[in-house]
């Protein structure tokens, strides 16, 4: 149902916060690269069809 979705929604978002701090943490991004990683790995979470 609906509370299922959104369940599996904020668990593939979570997921995703988790997945980029530690990526942040082993590897730096550089200078004023880290808006910009925000925003790539946000928008590939959303995309339609991808698999987790």
């Amino acid at each position: 149902g609906v509370a299922t979705a959104q369940a599996e929604a904020l668990a593939r978002e979570c997921e995703l916060a988790v997945r980029l701090a530690l990526s942040c943490v082993l590897v730096p991004p550089a200078d004023g690269a880290v808006a910009r990683l925000v925003r790539e790995a946000i928008r590939a979470g959303h995309e339609p069809g991808r698999a987790t």
